[in-house]
């Protein structure tokens, strides 16, 4: 016992101690935040500006000109950037064809009989040529882009030649039918 007594008042010393002289707890600082730079402005986006606007060029046959029957008297072209409208209007080679009787706008009554043939093409502008692909037939066809002071004034058939001249005041009316 007397072992004990000694060693027990021993070990309560030695326990204190150490536990006493426990480490300080260290916390680490903070990280440093490096600083980002900021984000640069996305660049400002460009208004879409259609090159073509439902915009309607007109090809008109010259007064007096002797041509074929069945050829073409007129053909108007409607265009935006992404289709393309061809209407051409010819008049029948046979007379046995009854005409119609159209109102127009001012009230005049016309008698008229046309043949009109029409085809839908896929646009694409590439250096200043307007392609026109018929959707029926694949066929391509290719105009020269005509500006004046920055606006688009006419257009030119590169393989027949014929120059369409834009229209701003033509009006679309249905053809009497056959």
């Amino acid at each position: 016992m007397k072992i004990t007594k000694l060693v027990l008042p021993l070990f309560l010393l030695l326990s204190c101690f150490t536990f006493a002289q426990q480490k300080k707890k260290t916390t680490l600082p903070p990280p440093k935040i490096k600083k980002v730079p900021p984000l640069p402005a996305p660049p400002k986006a460009k208004l879409y500006e259609p090159t073509f606007n439902n915009e309607y060029f007109i090809w008109k046959l010259e007064k007096d000109t002797l041509l074929p029957a069945e050829s073409p008297y007129e053909i108007v072209l409607q265009v935006n950037d992404y289709s393309a409208f061809m209407r051409i209007n010819s008049y029948p080679e046979e007379t046995e064809y009854r005409s119609k009787v159209v109102s127009i706008k001012n009230g005049d009554i016309i008698s008229r009989t046309i043949l009109m043939q029409a085809n839908n093409y896929d646009v694409e502008i590439k250096n200043n040529i307007l392609e026109l692909k018929n959707r029926k037939t694949n066929e391509v066809a290719k105009f020269k882009i005509i500006k004046k002071s920055g606006k688009i004034i006419q257009l030119q058939d590169l393989n027949s030649k014929l120059i369409f001249t834009k229209d701003d005041k033509y009006e679309y009316y249905a053809p009497p039918s056959l």
